[in-house]
């Protein structure tokens, strides 16, 4: 089912369609002047957009880039909200058929605002949209594709599915995009019904690369609880192509799902495209809940490397990516990276473990290359140090010249009070070791920050706007967070480290009140930090020659000079009145978010005005500002 039922986006970038904050335009365009201090691009995030869900427990927050679907160079992404309801009759009330149906939202890459399409969950408690997963093409039309789960948690006897969409039909707000689903019809066990039908079969998805050889990739599916097996389907007939039990014992703890990943090729040498599993309950002899990973050399039953936690509750295997080398090692091999987060709700008190992430598969294959512990970014066990993992380019300097290491992105969803935290590292290479580069935690207690994409480009570059920049950028997001009064509405921020959001503001050209004006007693404009979006602003202009005057601020995105007023310094301006009061002004607004009247990384020029009746025209001149819009601090 699809709707147009949108979410609020609020803090924008470039070209987004967005709510205004403030109802003056004029208005809007002082708020450019001002903002946050200057960054360090290569190691400082900066917050561009921010995206809110508006349906209080809609847990909207799951996103996922799923690649550039329009051609434009920027990357497009969806995000989930697997537990929001449609009031599909518009009766204002909730029935039994809607509730909990989930969403998925379709946004542009270089234009996030509202959402371009909408895709709603079949019936009520699905969680449509839980799992999401980009994909290569299916479809074979030269754009990528994307799969969404909806594995009804909880309604554990209604049927799970899969859904694969083509993502050149998701741009067309006409067109059906689901190419099919994907279901598990099997009965392997003593249950009644199908297996896809006793809990959160889709809860864990993953491109697994041509395995059939039929040059379409074929994917990976898992589930959680007493659902145990992954499932390989076809990618071009959607059926099912082999199956592994990765818990035969059966019951697990909690809802999470067996984790899942591919190299999409061959490491091992053999020819196979190699996959790899992920199970945390997984014993280690008599280590309860040790977890384990196992690499498959394709559709076998063998594993051809395995690795398990090393002590009681680790969790190892909770998550599985493979990413990027992180590394640096000779072969520049792409590594996975496996998430021991210790048990979910810190159950063990003194004993818990877990809180590490294992590096594997890098130079040596088969082999553990590096360790990150939680202690490396200030996280304690028990705070869920390695729930999600993921990594983007996120660095480009001298060491890291634009080639292959990438950083590592770890959630520890539950530190501080459940706040969550985001931390970034590098790998040092001299050392060797991980080097933290910055940390984000939730701003309020139950947060739980920790759902994020790292790889994808939403910012543009400094010097070509209509171009991405060269480094990745962070969609961060949780359902859990409170918004406008709605409790657990969900947020989705951009986080980026571009140059192109980079703000600054710069004095130029010359104040002017008549020829042989004393210069201190020439009116001046003065910006008092530099411009970043979502901050309260002021500017200041004061003119000695006037007591009480009225005045005009002009923002404008020109600098040129009509032949007939050489003095004024912007063109293709706005104009915002102002009222001197004994000589002086100040200019307080909120930066809003309609990019109809900014842009990132944008020049914009501001000058005032002050009525002078007794100067040449009436008027005096301020100089110029020269500013650069910026994103804000977290």
């Amino acid at each position: 089912m699809e709707t147009t039922r949108q979410c609020r986006l609020r803090r924008a970038r470039p070209g987004s369609r967005l709510r205004a904050l403030l109802p003056c335009a004029c208005s809007v365009i002082v708020a450019l002047l001002l903002g946050a201090p200057p960054l360090h691009a290569q190691v400082t995030p900066r917050r561009f957009f921010d995206l809110e869900g508006e349906v209080a427990g809609a847990w909207f927050g799951r996103p996922c880039y799923v690649g550039d679907l329009d051609g434009d160079g920027f990357d497009d992404f969806v995000v989930g909200a697997p537990n929001e309801s449609p009031d599909l009759d518009g009766d204002g009330v909730l029935d039994a058929d809607e509730r909990e149906r989930g969403v998925v939202r379709l946004f542009s890459g270089r234009h996030v605002g509202a959402p371009l399409r909408a895709w709603w969950g079949d019936a009520a408690f699905e969680n449509f949209g839980a799992e999401i997963e980009a994909l290569d093409d299916l479809d074979k039309d030269s754009v990528p594709d994307f799969a969404v789960g909806a594995p009804s948690t909880a309604r554990p006897q209604q049927h799970a599915y899969v859904r694969l969409f083509s993502g050149r039909l998701a741009l067309d707000p006409a067109a059906n995009a689901a190419l099919g689903d994907l279901l598990d019809n099997a009965d392997r066990d003593t249950r009644p019904g199908p297996d896809g039908d006793e809990g959160d079969f889709g809860a864990g998805i993953a491109d697994a690369g041509d395995l059939d050889g039929d040059k379409v990739p074929d994917v990976l599916v898992s589930g959680a609880g007493i659902y145990h097996w992954v499932l390989l389907f076809s990618g071009r007939t959607r059926a099912p192509l082999f199956t592994w039990d990765v818990h035969p014992s059966g019951v697990r703890k909690g809802s999470q799902p067996s984790a899942v990943g591919s190299f999409k090729r061959d490491v091992t040498g053999d020819g196979q495209i190699d996959l790899v599993l992920g199970n945390y309950a997984s014993p280690n002899g008599g280590k309860a809940e040790a977890g384990a990973v196992w690499i498959y050399s394709g559709r076998t039953t063998v594993a051809s490397f395995e690795h398990r936690g090393r002590g009681h509750h680790d969790w190892l295997g909770f998550t599985v990516d493979v990413v990027p080398d992180l590394s640096g090692d000779a072969n520049h091999l792409p590594e996975l990276v496996v998430g021991a987060p210790g048990t979910y709700d810190n159950d063990y008190g003194p004993n818990e473990n877990g809180n590490y992430v294992l590096t594997i598969y890098g130079e040596a294959p088969g082999t553990v290359v590096h360790q990150l512990d939680g202690a490396t970014v200030g996280v304690a066990p028990g705070a869920f140090f390695g729930s999600v993992i993921d990594a983007g380019d996120w660095v480009i300097d001298a060491t890291d010249p634009g080639r292959s290491m990438a950083e590592l992105f770890v959630a520890a969803r539950h530190h501080d009070g459940f706040r969550g935290r985001i931390a970034c590292c590098r790998f040092d290479l001299a050392l060797p070791g991980w080097v933290p580069l910055f940390t984000l935690d939730g701003r309020a207690q139950y947060d739980k920050l920790g759902r994020f994409a790292a790889r994808g480009r939403l910012s543009t570059d400094a010097l070509d706007p209509s171009k991405p920049d060269a480094t990745d950028d962070l969609l961060l997001g949780t359902g859990h967070v409170d918004s406008d009064g709605q409790r657990e509405s969900g947020c989705v921020w951009g986080i980026t480290s571009a140059d192109g959001v980079r703000a600054s503001v710069d004095p130029s050209g010359e104040a002017w009140a008549g020829d042989g004006c004393d210069p201190t007693l020439l009116p001046v404009l003065a910006a008092l930090s530099r411009p970043s979006l979502g901050t309260d602003v002021k500017v200041t202009i004061d003119c000695p020659l006037a007591g009480d005057a009225f005045g005009l601020l002009l923002i404008g995105t020109g600098n040129a000079s009509p032949p007939e007023l050489p003095h004024l310094l912007v063109s293709d301006y706005v104009a915002q009145p102002f009222l001197l009061l004994g000589s002086h002004a100040d200019l307080v607004v909120e930066i809003p978010s309609d990019p109809a009247l900014f842009a990132l990384g944008a020049p914009y020029y501001a000058q005032a005005l002050v009525a002078l009746p007794g100067v040449a025209g009436g008027l005096g001149y301020t100089g110029r500002l020269d500013a650069v819009l910026g994103g804000s601090d977290w």
